[in-house]
């Protein structure tokens, strides 16, 4: 890719600075991403979305106040957000045809991007008291690591993102060496990838390292983070030297000129000179408590953090010499060497509830990144918010990403080139993966189905422009035939009494009181006493003789299948009246199209088939009715996270659980208390809860073992367990009641045995009340 121009940098300057002052603050100093070429041509392959819809015309968002809007990605400061950036940015711009602003300096870490999705002003600011939730300064986070997924949680809950995307990779956060370290040590059978090694009390493992004071030789001083000012949060980190004194007892905390900690282990060496050098850029309070529990014999140095020019010292500093050091992956900044890579230093495996305690004996855990969104992304644009929800990738994607990356800069190819460069190669050699998460962008005189998976011809009565545009009623004086793109004018002289007529005939010329009949015009209210009203009559009377036919006529399997679906739209909110339709019902004319919400009738009745534990239920379509309930129709409020309706299906479908995993307790009081032990809602929020109806079809009625077989083959296997945490916790606290309510059915159950006729026998086996009550106390 060229290099840009200089007065196409100034062009873009003046850009990203009107978009600031656009935005009414000026803490924000983003820098529009130039992409002077494209892609992806006509002729790269056969994908009929790209190849056929094309207008040349850019969509924008639209939002709730009518103003139009770029997508708005973060260009961050790492090598694998970049790359998934532009891959974000292809799939916009050049296949759903949507006009991208990606911004440089908008995301140093990840907790930044997390804080403008969210609609923050302040990045640092987790309490978000300056805020812009109606138009945020980004729509994505493209990638989010444990520093920014920790921040979506202590920002205000009705503040959040929406959680699109778990991703497929894990990022890695560790002490690593190098691989020609580990093959000298290896060769003297001293494993140096494993902490073990390290003692110096068994293995002279400093001999495989360079000397403290070559690292002090090649590291500039005036790069280092000193021990006080890490002590006092000059730059916002933290040794958390309270911490370490509290758990390891130890009060050696002082460092040597305030630049360098040595270990205990270190400390009891006769020669600090046999120390080994540790350089870190972060996490430096974990590698402080790890080198005193794993006796690491090292020399413990920090580098400033949070600009290029440090990341190039730092890195620059770890290729010179022969150190342990802190590193994450994925990252490009170590790969395409020729002659060494790095190599990760095994710790004992982590320990999640030391490290909640700020206890860091083990190492830290690897986490799979995130892509969050905001949070009115799916009601402002369905489209974008479908691709951000299916974009994913896995670790072997990612590693061969980060090695073209490294070889690119190894070449001296331009930065924003080399990412560039690397995206476009992934888009157009993964055409199968990526076609899979684009969603429904018809051609004219189609439209998009609720889920966005496929094109369905527009009905006679509507129009349809094509595109990710819904059908449109047919205005006045106009009809619309099947199919139609546009609506046809009737011709002059030549009007409709309303909207959505789909043929010409249906443009009359009387005007008034006066209707056509019979090609002549008539008086409407001698024509409705003696002719419309007994027709009408007899139209009515015929409609509900077949009404009450179909009905009659339906099978009993339909009649419960129907019936169910209505109890189950009352119980979870989606009525008529709510603003939700199913697709065979038709909405009123005068109804709001805004404020409606199409649930598919296959989605509807699989949810109701979920309910009676039918084998015929399909989880696809359940996964779509799941996605219809998350909006919120017609709403701009900020206040809840979550729709009423969404709330409402989550209770239903734990107690569905609980219903299935029953245990027939028969006449005991323990049956009525777990029916209803389990209350309140999944995610907790103020204000307006559902109500908890009745459900249509009790499954404790049916076999116990049959119950547990659909828990098992369907209902453990929905993606909502995957997708939505506060679910999953629920449905772990479901299961501890109900084995605490088994256990507490067989102590009573034994005491009835016992005290039974022949129970004097039983207890001659060591089987006593004294002894289940022993029992019950036994840890689990």
């Amino acid at each position: 890719m060229p290099s840009r121009s200089s007065k196409h940098v100034m062009a873009l300057l003046l850009v990203s600075t009107l978009f600031v002052l656009a935005k009414g603050g000026s803490s924000p100093s983003f820098q529009l991403v130039s992409h002077p070429k494209k892609c992806l041509t006509q002729n790269s392959f056969s994908f009929p979305q790209f190849t056929l819809n094309k207008t040349g015309i850019l969509r924008k968002l639209r939002y709730a106040d009518g103003s139009l809007q770029n997508v708005r990605l973060p260009y961050a400061g790492w090598a694998s957000a970049r790359i998934l950036a532009e891959i974000f940015y292809i799939l916009l711009t050049e296949v759903m045809e949507y006009s991208v602003s990606v911004f440089d300096n908008s995301a140093s870490n990840s907790g930044i991007a997390v804080n403008y999705v969210a609609g923050c002003l302040d990045p640092a600011d987790d309490s978000c008291a300056a805020r812009n939730l109606t138009n945020p300064l980004l729509h994505f986070t493209v990638e989010t690591w444990s520093f920014g997924i920790e921040r979506t949680r202590t920002l205000p809950r009705d503040l959040q993102p929406t959680l699109l995307t778990v991703m497929e990779y894990d990022t890695v956060d560790q002490i690593f060496i190098w691989s020609d370290v580990y093959d000298a040590g290896a060769r003297q059978n001293i494993f140096l990838d494993y902490y073990e090694f390290y003692d110096p009390r068994s293995y002279r493992a400093y001999e495989y390292f360079d000397t403290l004071d070559a690292l002090l030789k090649l590291l500039p001083l005036q790069y280092v983070e000193t021990c006080s000012q890490l002590d006092s949060r000059s730059y916002g980190n933290d040794r958390r030297k309270a911490k370490y004194i509290e758990f390891t007892q130890n009060n050696e905390v002082d460092c040597m000129d305030d630049i360098v900690w040595l270990s205990p282990a270190c400390r009891q060496m006769a020669n600090i000179s046999k120390c080994i050098p540790l350089i870190v850029q972060y996490e430096y309070f974990v590698v402080f408590q790890l080198s005193y529990f794993l006796n690491f014999p090292v020399a413990l140095i920090k580098v400033r953090d949070g600009k290029v020019e440090f990341d190039q010292v730092y890195y620059h500093t770890i290729k010179s010499g022969r150190f342990m050091f802190g590193w994450y992956k994925p990252d490009d900044n170590l790969l395409g060497l020729s002659d060494r890579h790095p190599v990760l230093l095994k710790c004992p495996d982590t320990n999640a509830l030391e490290q909640s305690q700020s206890l860091f004996r083990t190492s830290l855990p690897n986490v799979k990144p995130r892509n969050y969104c905001w949070r009115y992304m799916a009601s402002t644009d369905g489209h974008v918010a479908f691709l951000g929800s299916r974009f994913n990738f896995y670790t072997q994607d990612m590693d061969q990403m980060m090695v073209k990356s490294a070889v690119a800069r190894e070449r001296g190819d331009d930065y924003y080139d080399a990412m560039w460069n690397v995206a476009c190669d992934w888009v157009q050699t993964n055409m199968d993966t990526w076609k899979e998460w684009i969603p429904a962008i018809c051609p004219a005189g189609m439209f998009p189905d609720p889920t966005l998976s496929v094109c369905l011809p527009c009905p006679a009565g509507s129009y349809c422009i094509g595109g990710t545009e819904v059908s449109q009623l047919c205005p006045v004086d106009s009809f619309c035939p099947a199919n139609s793109s546009k609506p046809t004018k009737c011709r002059a002289g030549y009007m409709t009494d309303g909207q959505g007529h789909q043929q010409e005939s249906d443009c009359i010329v009387c005007s008034g009181d006066k209707i056509e009949v019979n090609g002549r015009c008539s008086q409407l209210g001698p024509l409705l006493s003696a002719i419309l009203v007994p027709i009408f009559a007899l139209i009515l009377i015929a409609l509900l003789v077949a009404k009450c036919v179909i009905r009659s006529s339906a099978s009993a399997e339909d009649k419960k299948l129907a019936k169910m679906v209505s109890s189950l739209r009352s119980r979870l909110h989606i009525t008529r009246k709510h603003g939700y339709l199913l697709s065979t019902e038709r909405a009123s004319w005068w109804a709001d199209k805004g404020r409606r919400v199409l649930i598919g009738r296959q989605s509807m009745e699989s949810a109701a088939r979920l309910g009676m534990m039918k084998k015929e239920f399909d989880q696809g379509f359940f996964e779509s009715f799941c996605f219809s309930l998350l909006r919120i129709p017609g709403s701009e409020s900020s206040r809840c996270l979550f729709s009423l309706q969404y709330i409402s299906l989550c209770d239903w479908i734990l107690e569905l659980c609980q219903q299935l995993l029953a245990y027939n307790f028969g006449a005991s009081s323990l049956q009525q208390e777990a029916s209803s032990s389990f209350t309140g809602t999944i995610h907790g929020q103020d204000g307006e809860r559902p109500g908890r109806g009745s459900v249509s079809v009790l499954l404790t009625d049916k076999d116990q073992e049959n119950r547990y077989h659909f828990f098992k083959e369907k209902m453990s296997s929905l993606s909502i367990w995957r997708d939505d945490c506060a679910m999953f916790a629920k449905l772990q606290s479901l299961f501890t009641e109900m084995s605490r309510q088994l256990r507490e059915f067989s102590d009573e159950q034994c005491k009835i045995i016992l005290q039974e006729p022949g129970g004097e026998s039983l207890r001659n086996f060591g089987c006593t009340t004294n002894h289940a009550v022993e029992m019950k106390n036994v840890p689990r």
